[in-house]
This record gives structure tokens, C-alpha cells and sequence, in this order.
């Protein structure tokens, strides 16, 4: 770790397992901000994350055909889910912190 070469890391983590742990830290934000409240969907929404996951690294060490289907379902999928699932949260946190007067 101190010597001069550094350490090495293999390019598929770099190339797809560090940028999913990023973006699942990224994703958690929210909830760590709304005070750790997580509905059952927002739950099943992480679990269902976590299976296409592994689903995606047992294709990738086989080799299955459909690694490159379960890719491009993945960005064009996955990720806009992502996105909804984050602005809910964030506006449910803002209401709660900012209830409406009436």
C-alpha cells in the first residue's frame, strides 16, 4: 500500500463496481436526511437495486448473452427509477420540514 507502485485494482471495479457504490451512497442521501424513514416501497426499491446487482455480476462471470440487455435495462430503467424515487423522497422530507399553514 506504501510502496511505489500502489495498489492495484482491477479495471472491472473500477469500471462498474465503484461507480454503483458511489451511486447507491448518493442514493442513501435522501433518506439519511429525512431522518432515516424509509417506506416499504422505498425499501423494495433498494432490494430490487441489490438483486439486479448480483444478477449483473453472476452474468458478467458467465458470460450470458443477456449481460448487455441487462445493461441497457439497467440506464434506461434503472436509473430514471432512481431519479424519481430520490426527488420523492427529498419533497417528503421538504413537507415535513416545512408543513403548510393553514
Amino acid at each position: 500500500m506504501f510502496g511505489g507502485d500502489g495498489l492495484r485494482v482491477a479495471p472491472s471495479i473500477e469500471n462498474f463496481d465503484l461507480p454503483v457504490m458511489i451511486a447507491v451512497a448518493i442514493a442513501c442521501v435522501p433518506f439519511l436526511a429525512s431522518g432515516h424513514l424509509l417506506a416499504r416501497w422505498e425499501g423494495a426499491v433498494f432490494l430490487a437495486y441489490y438483486a439486479l446487482y448480483a444478477a449483473y455480476l453472476v452474468f458478467g462471470v458467465q458470460q450470458h448473452a443477456a449481460l448487455p440487455l441487462l445493461g441497457r435495462m439497467t440506464a434506461w430503467f434503472v436509473l430514471p427509477i432512481t431519479a424519481l424515487t430520490m426527488i420523492v423522497v427529498v419533497l417528503r422530507a421538504l413537507r415535513r420540514s416545512f408543513p403548510a399553514r393553514g
